[in-house]
């Protein structure tokens, strides 16, 4: 099993392969997640690569180092803010990593003490788990989401594949998951599925549905702001899609 391991023959590891590289240096941006009254409720942070890469270093992209570097910027940004970026609205910030970086002990601890931070200065944070799915049926992977579930981390299903079969509906039903994020489909069959899931029995009991790549105005008005916690994409940052959301 050990020679087919993700993280034992990635190239995060090779010594020739290095994301400081510079034309592939990193660059840390967030971006806000806003309610359906258009105010910013949390704050996902993440580090991107200044060019494109391919695509299977974008899968180890969250991982190792980069990982570790990522959680130290934002203890950073939250221990300089000494609570302040946290207020009644804006309680959590959403940090994304691999899956395959759930068997590296070192990285989940580092997540549990950050978050334990977090709740400290009146937050919470949220882990997303990208789409990326390199170690397949590997249980240590399981383990290390049972592992964040047992600290009480909020998790988030990234890019969940609502239009087709998700290797994720399992863990989905099995309430591992506190958020879910969903992209706007670009076709009306696609809108109608999204619907549907979003007036699902997991929402219903639940989990949470953030709508991402919001871009235009017909997406905000399209959807039952009551069944949705929150938005993300260029146009949520509008003063126009304020005012739609707030059913003005």
């Amino acid at each position: 099993m050990l020679n087919k391991c993700f993280i034992l023959n990635s190239v995060v590891h090779n010594p020739c392969f290095n994301l400081h590289h510079s034309d592939m240096s990193l660059k840390f941006n967030s971006y806000p997640i806003v309610n359906h009254n258009g105010v910013a409720i949390a704050t996902e942070m993440m580090l991107v690569l200044s060019q494109k890469v391919h695509q299977q270093h974008l899968n180890e992209f969250n991982t190792g180092k980069t990982l570790n570097q990522l959680l130290g910027i934002v203890k950073k940004i939250v221990i300089n803010s000494n609570g302040s970026i946290f207020n009644e609205k804006h309680t959590l910030i959403f940090v994304n990593i691999e899956r395959a970086s759930l068997c590296d002990v070192r990285g989940l601890n580092q997540i549990r003490e950050l978050s334990i931070l977090l709740r400290h200065l009146g937050g919470n944070l949220v882990v997303g788990l990208t789409n990326a799915n390199p170690c397949k049926r590997c249980p240590r992977v399981l383990q290390g989401l049972l592992f964040l579930k047992e600290n009480d981390i909020l998790l988030a299903a990234n890019d969940f594949n609502y239009l087709a079969q998700d290797f994720r509906d399992s863990e989905l039903k099995s309430h591992l998951y506190d958020f879910v994020k969903l992209s706007m489909p670009n076709t009306d069959d696609g809108m109608d599925i999204l619907v549907e899931f979003i007036h699902s029995e997991l929402v219903l009991n639940g989990l949470k549905v953030i709508v991402e790549a919001v871009e235009i105005m017909d997406h905000l008005k399209s959807l039952d702001k009551s069944r949705i916690y929150g938005y993300q994409g260029h146009f949520v940052k509008s003063k126009k899609a304020k005012t739609i959301l707030a059913g003005a």
